[in-house]
């Protein structure tokens, strides 16, 4: 379980940054729905980043927590496509309790994860390849980012929407202004 823990992390670092440059994207995209007028360019790029931020430690302490994937509907990690045939056969043997305990291993493998990819995401770690051979973790690691990303772009939403989001003084200038 360590050698998946560890290949999981390792594959987060590539698969970041394949996913970092759309969720810049996205935020650059939300601020150009806000006045920046008398913001210099560097103050702007400041802001991103630090709504980048905020939103990184946010979204890591709501999913790298015990139950952070599991109890979460939109992120639960499932049995992949290939393995839900199987999972249902073995249900129906009376083996739902082991289809269980891989889903539930999935999930923990992905929340305890999640807080090491949050230096990934905050440094954007140069980027790494890793051969991956066992396709489960491969599925686990796409997950997990699926979830990071999706709780990472709530959280992103929350700054732009909601002033009591705006936790920084920088947030505040460049985000609260209509």
């Amino acid at each position: 379980m360590r050698t998946a823990f560890l290949a999981t992390v390792l594959s987060l670092s590539c698969l970041a940054q394949a996913q970092f440059g759309e969720l810049l994207k996205r935020a650059n995209e939300a601020l150009n729905q806000h006045s920046t007028a008398g913001l210099s360019n560097d103050k702007i790029v400041a802001g991103l980043k630090e709504a980048l931020q905020v939103s990184t430690r946010n979204a890591v302490a709501v999913t790298g927590k015990p139950d952070g994937f599991l109890k979460n509907a939109a992120i639960k990690i499932l049995l992949p496509p290939k393995l839900q045939r199987l999972g249902n056969g073995l249900r129906m043997f009376g083996m739902g309790a082991r289809v269980d305990e891989l889903e539930v291993g999935m999930n923990r493998a992905a929340e305890q994860a999640t807080p090491e990819a949050k230096q990934i995401f905050i440094a954007a770690v140069r980027n790494m390849s890793f051969d991956d051979e066992f396709d489960l973790n491969k599925y686990v690691v796409a997950k997990t980012l699926d979830g990071l990303f999706l709780m990472l772009g709530e959280e992103e939403k929350k700054i732009r929407k909601n002033p009591a989001a705006q936790t920084t003084a920088l947030l505040k200038e460049v985000f609260g202004r209509k």
